[in-house]
C-alpha cells in the first residue's frame, strides 16, 4: 500500500471547549505552532456559538443528518447534506440545527492556502493526486492500488490514484494549492 490509511475509530474524540459538540483531528499540516490545515469530524449536538479562527478559512460539509443554518449578523449560511461552505474562520456565527444533531466534516486552513472540497457519489469514478485527502463518509470504495475503503476511511494520498465508490457511496475529496513553507 503506497498510501495512509487513516481510520476514524482509531483517533480520539475531544469535546469543544463550549460543550456543543466533539471532534476528531484526521489529519494537519503546522509549520511550527502554525496551523497550515486540520481536517475533522465534528459531532454537532445542539444549537449555539461555533469557534472562531481568526486569520484561517473554513470549508464545513455535513456528512449525516438533515444539517443547519449558520447565523451571523450579515444574514444566514445554509449548511445542507454534501453540499459544502466555505466561510472567513473569524466570522461570529451562531449554529442552529434543523432536525437534530448532525456530523460534519470541516477543513480549516490558513487564509494563504487555497483548498478545494469535492463530494463524489455512487459511482462517480474520480483521480485524486499526490497530497490530497480523501475521505469515505458512508458506503465503501476502492483505490486503484487495492486498497479497500469504508465509511469512516481517510487517506492522505502518495501518490495519484483512481478511487471508485460503490453504489450509495459518498466521498470527499480535499486539494490543497499555494502551501506556506
Amino acid at each position: 500500500m503506497t498510501q495512509n490509511l487513516i481510520r476514524l475509530q482509531d483517533f480520539a474524540v475531544t469535546p469543544w471547549a463550549n460543550g456543543g459538540g466533539v471532534t476528531t483531528e484526521l489529519a494537519a499540516k503546522r509549520v511550527g505552532k502554525h496551523v497550515v490545515w486540520r481536517i475533522s469530524v465534528a459531532r454537532i449536538d445542539r444549537d449555539g456559538p461555533f469557534s472562531r479562527f481568526p486569520g484561517m478559512s473554513r470549508v464545513h460539509t455535513i456528512i449525516e443528518g438533515t444539517g443547519l443554518d449558520l447565523l451571523s449578523d450579515s444574514g444566514v449560511l445554509p449548511a445542507r447534506p454534501f453540499l459544502p461552505v466555505s466561510f472567513d474562520g473569524a466570522l461570529a456565527l451562531n449554529a442552529r440545527l434543523l432536525g437534530g444533531p448532525c456530523r460534519a466534516f470541516n477543513v480549516i486552513y490558513d487564509s494563504k492556502v487555497v483548498v478545494v472540497v469535492n463530494v463524489f457519489a455512487n459511482d462517480q469514478e474520480f483521480e485524486a493526486t499526490a497530497g490530497e485527502f480523501v475521505f469515505v463518509a458512508s458506503g465503501m470504495a476502492h483505490m486503484s492500488d487495492n486498497t479497500p475503503l469504508v465509511a469512516g476511511d481517510a487517506m492522505t494520498l502518495n501518490a495519484a490514484v483512481t478511487v471508485s465508490p460503490a453504489a450509495g457511496a459518498k466521498i470527499l475529496r480535499v486539494c490543497f494549492n499555494k502551501i506556506p513553507s
